[in-house]
């Protein structure tokens, strides 16, 4: 296998990978090891199989059960709204902040792969950022400032105005304002404009003042990757260290059909299985078991 990097900062097409299922123990740690240092990787035109990408993310981490509806489906549409297919969920007209799913959870998702099963052009896109340079491009002053800081994530807070509103979500959890990367141990600017709701131990000016400086230099200063979909593209990245979004600001008349699989880290998964049968409780569905 060889990679060509997508961005000087972040992400890599790999090349030379006929077959997922055969790809040797090797081979695996060598996707892993690059994973781990371009946060994003892009495998494309392969026909792979549910079974095969679930065995590539095996090889990453944990693999994590999010059907919380019981509905076996693994599969996204995005069209003119936004359809998580067997979720019960339906949004109209939507252009998603960047975030790190489950951020508001005690123990988010190391990593996410999606990959294209249908498209209908022109498919709406979804962009990337890497956290990680949001940090590393940080004026010093501001590096100091959140030092030692700790970030309340929520659902519910979708942009400045939002975290200006009291907040109704029954998700939240705290994490360091600079956070470690658990297996690289590289730091990551954990705070953003989407989810984060307040800088714990500030007055609620201060807070909302320091918020919206990280999130306007992230916008100002981090590279963004804006993935055109292909079919049967395969993108698999690091959700610690990037952050993603949907695109459909009303210009994309397409469909794009993503099949998800979800991987956390090995000490995380019981913490995080935990959450998502007590979220399933809490919509008064049933939690689908699934043999991964």
């Amino acid at each position: 296998m060889r990679i060509e990097p997508l961005l000087p900062t972040f992400g890599a097409r790999v090349y030379d990978l006929d077959d997922v299922a055969t790809l040797s123990p090797d081979e695996l740690e060598f996707v892993r090891e690059t994973l781990l240092e371009k946060h994003l990787l892009l495998f494309r035109g392969g026909d792979i199989s549910l079974d095969e990408q679930l065995g590539l993310c095996r090889a990453m981490g944990a693999l994590v059960d999010e059907k919380a509806s019981g509905q076996s489906s693994w599969e996204f549409t995005s069209d003119a709204g936004f359809v998580r297919d067997g979720m019960g969920y339906v949004g109209g007209e939507h252009t998603g902040g960047f975030h790190s799913d489950y951020s508001y959870t005690a123990t988010p998702l190391l990593g996410i792969s999606m990959y294209a099963t249908e498209l209908v052009d022109p498919a709406p896109p979804t962009r990337f950022l890497s956290a990680v340079e949001a940090w590393s491009s940080l004026p010093d002053g501001l590096k100091a400032r959140c030092e030692g800081l700790q970030v309340e994530q929520t659902t519910g807070t979708t942009g400045k105005q939002a975290r200006r509103n009291p907040s109704t979500s029954n998700h939240r959890a705290t994490h360091p304002v600079v956070f470690t990367h658990p297996v690289s141990g590289t730091k990551i600017l954990f705070a953003s404009d989407h989810q984060s709701r307040r800088i714990v131990g500030l007055p609620h000016d201060e807070s909302l003042e320091l918020l919206d400086q990280l999130g306007d230099h992230t916008a100002r200063s981090a590279t963004v990757y804006e993935h055109a979909w292909q079919l049967h593209d395969l993108v698999l990245w690091d959700n610690l260290a990037v952050r993603h979004a949907r695109s459909n600001d009303g210009s994309y008349a397409g469909r794009r059909t993503l099949r998800r699989v979800a991987f956390c880290l090995d000490a995380w998964h019981e913490s995080f299985d935990r959450w998502c049968e007590d979220n399933a409780k809490e919509r008064a569905v049933p939690v689908g078991r699934t043999s991964l």
